[in-house]
């Protein structure tokens, strides 16, 4: 049985340690090899202070252009294409990015739950944590987990956020079922299963997006393929390959 476990901690603020703060509150008992802490990326970023003062920001032409098309503050739009690889297009206040390979609106860049005149950067800039979480949990627990940082996103033609992983390390984040039998006995020719994702999307179930001061989940019960590196790589795709291709064309 899946079994998901909150790990409350409140309020992490500007400059603590949130990986510190984070496994203070889990018991010694609490962990088992093959569980998966899943690690919301807006708390990561609060604490090592990965955030910049909007007031502070001035926007060159090219936000300009993004600001008035799509009614954005022409300062957070001067944030979004900094950090975009590419933008696009959006509707009204929202811009489609992509950052590190990951459709995301306005490049992650976020207001919400941030201190008073800041805004948090892109997961990207948390690169390695994953491992460091990892490798900080094995010391203190000795037992080998499977690591997510989290964030969240939204889904083509679908109204309201989800949650992805968007860095993995410790397990494989991929269920294969191609050349497994279907419940007629067909050979299973293409699917794969975002684990990982849907890891990501239970635990976002219990972290949610407001006032809850709930940065991290423990999943239990989970049959995770252990693998002591980072995996975020396998789970994406070459634009040439994904189904949605035709929408991979730049705004400006």
């Amino acid at each position: 049985m899946i079994k998901i476990i909150p790990i409350k901690t409140g309020l992490i603020t500007y400059g603590e340690d949130p990986i510190k703060i984070i496994i203070s509150k889990i018991k010694r008992d609490l962990l088992d090899d093959r569980d998966v802490i899943v690690v919301s990326s807006k708390p990561l970023l609060i604490g090592y202070k990965l955030t910049l003062n909007i007031e502070e920001i001035k926007a060159g032409s090219y936000a300009m252009k993004l600001s008035k098309k799509y009614k954005l503050d022409s300062s957070l739009a001067e944030v979004i294409s900094r950090y975009s690889t590419h933008i696009y297009g959006g509707v009204e206040k929202s811009l489609l990015t992509e950052v590190n390979n990951t459709i995301i609106p306005n490049a992650g860049i976020d207001r919400k739950n941030a201190p008073p005149h800041q805004v948090t950067l892109p997961f990207s800039v948390l690169a390695g944590k994953a491992e460091e979480i990892y490798n900080r949990i094995r010391r203190k627990f000795g037992v080998r987990i499977g690591v997510i940082i989290s964030d969240s996103t939204v889904y083509p033609l679908r109204l309201g956020t989800r949650s992805i992983a968007v860095y993995t390390y410790g397990f494989h984040p991929l269920i294969d079922f191609r050349g497994k039998k279907d419940l007629y006995g067909k050979t299973i020719e293409y699917t794969l299963m975002a684990y990982a994702d849907e890891i990501a999307s239970a635990a976002h179930l219990i972290l949610k997006e407001g006032r809850e001061g709930i940065p991290a989940a423990i999943i239990k019960g989970l049959d995770i393929e252990l693998i002591e590196k980072e995996t975020t790589n396998v789970l994406q795709i070459d634009k040439k390959k994904c189904l949605f291709n035709k929408i991979y064309s730049s705004e400006l």
